[in-house]
């Protein structure tokens, strides 16, 4: 009877680990949610206009951040991919902006 628990406890035990290991790993998906939420909500403050699509692209799980792929659509159907970086963890500041690196850049070589 008691070799039965314990071996149910050492089973638990060892699910935790795992889930906890993955959940670090991949990234939990309600943090994922509101990474993309705070991105969706910066791109609609900054650039009003756009129209856009975002696709998520990954998890950096050694500095829990979300890598995000937003697609720009102009009106002569060309599609340009800008790609951003999401704090993992509150409050889930955008820290790369490289759509307005790419307008200083147009602006600078015109």
């Amino acid at each position: 009877m008691k070799k039965k628990i314990l071996y149910g406890v050492i089973a638990i035990t060892l699910i935790g680990v795992l889930v906890y290991a993955y959940m670090q790993m991949s990234g939990n998906t309600v943090h994922k949610q509101r990474a993309k939420v705070s991105l969706e909500t910066f791109l609609q403050e900054t650039y009003p206009d756009m129209d856009y699509e975002i696709k998520q692209v990954g998890y950096g799980w050694t500095d829990v951040t979300y890598e995000f792929e937003v697609v720009k659509k102009d009106s002569l159907a060309v599609e340009t991919t800008y790609t951003f970086y999401v704090s993992g963890m509150e409050p889930y500041e955008v820290f790369s902006d490289t759509i307005r690196g790419t307008n200083i850049d147009k602006e600078v070589s015109d």
